[in-house]
């Protein structure tokens, strides 16, 4: 299972004009809803691939939980445990109710030879998500594409993993950036930051699933 590639289309989110309860300086537990506020752009552009719709991406200390969904539906769920760095996957709807349990660090992470990327850190900000965001463009080796991201040093300590290895150089965390395809740019938003209680069962298998290694 090509698992890691498809984590490719989560990374891409934009976080522009969302809802902020309590945010503080540095969140070690809460969650974050991710969206792409131009739905028929997506409905236009990748109406048939796998780009979702909404990420619900909650963290508690090193456990974190990806929710994928298209069109409100659940599709893909993803737990990954940053003490172990085990990677789950759970595909919606799955009537064989399988979780696929792998090492992040497994051959197939390195076989995907992720592209180079250089930084030009800028000085243009703007406030996203009640976070103060520095603007950095950045090039893609063997891409003619422009790319551009906004981050922050002040909300979490370390890069999800579903951003690890696409921003593993950059000095915060993405705020906001671009996503180009073949007929287009597409823009995903952080809807909502909430520092909230996660319930530790959200972080694990459900006993009717079988696992698979």
């Amino acid at each position: 299972m090509k698992t890691l590639l498809f984590i490719g289309t989560l990374f891409l989110m934009l976080v522009v004009g969302c809802k902020v309860r309590n945010a503080p300086k540095k969140m070690a537990e809460g969650k974050i809803v991710y969206s792409i506020t131009d739905l028929y752009a997506l409905k236009m552009k990748v109406n048939d691939s796998t780009a979702p719709t909404d990420n619900i991406f909650r963290f508690k200390h090193s456990k974190q939980r990806m929710d994928v969904l298209k069109y409100g539906k659940l599709r893909v769920t993803l737990l990954y445990n940053d003490s172990t760095s085990e990677i789950t996957t759970m595909i919606e709807p799955d009537v064989r109710k399988t979780a696929v349990v792998e090492s992040y660090h497994s051959t197939e992470r390195e076989s995907l030879k992720l592209p180079k990327k250089t930084f030009k850190y800028l000085d243009e900000s703007k406030i996203i998500c009640g976070y103060k965001c520095f603007k950095a463009e950045y090039k893609v080796e063997n891409d003619t594409n422009r790319y551009y991201v906004y981050y922050t040093k002040d909300f979490l300590d370390t890069l999800p993993f579903f951003v690890k290895d696409y921003f593993d150089d950059l000095v915060g965390y993405p705020m906001e950036y671009n996503m180009e395809i073949s007929m287009g740019s597409l823009i995903y938003t952080a809807t909502k930051i909430e520092k909230e209680k996660i319930d530790d069962s959200l972080f694990e298998i459900p006993k009717e699933y079988k696992i698979i290694h």
